[in-house]
């Protein structure tokens, strides 16, 4: 006979943020989940739409130039993060271009080592290389062997 769980939720303990661990009350934990597409939008957007409705009104005590001057740290933090992907997308490119070729050229080398004369596929510079040597490998001839029965005396 079956036995049905009957508990509610599940039987694992919630795992706790690291937030949660730094403060002593559950209800002062933060959403610390930051969605810098919907900032950065909504920046260019408040921006786009103070330039073009009204730019020469105040509001909140700041000009459209001193709103400016003030996004200068945010529009710093933008082009530098926009540089640093661009750099992280070109090396990945590179990353991707070029080691297909050095696996190809260093198996090519590999070979050349097993297809010496010198050397051959039982050589310790193959071994070295990583690959199986000629005499480690097994045959793969396996043979059962039947369990000894004891023997009847008459």
């Amino acid at each position: 006979m079956y036995r049905r769980f009957t508990g509610g939720g599940s039987c694992r303990p919630k795992r706790s943020s690291p937030v949660e661990f730094a403060t002593s009350n559950w209800k002062e934990v933060i959403n610390v989940a930051i969605k810098f597409a919907v900032i950065d939008e909504k920046v260019q957007q408040i921006l786009r739409g103070w330039e073009t409705a009204a730019p020469e009104q105040s509001f909140g005590d700041m000009t459209l130039e001193q709103f400016k001057q003030a996004l200068q740290p945010y529009l710093a933090a933008k082009a530098a993060f926009e540089t640093i992907n661009t750099q992280w997308e070109s090396a990945q490119q590179t990353r991707v271009d070029t080691f297909p070729k050095a696996l190809e050229l260093a198996t090519g080398i590999a070979a050349c080592v097993k297809g010496h004369p010198k050397y051959g596929a039982n050589s310790s510079a193959y071994a070295a290389m990583g690959y199986t040597t000629k005499s480690a490998r097994s045959s793969g001839l396996t043979r059962r062997r039947d369990a000894e029965t004891p023997k009847e005396t008459a």
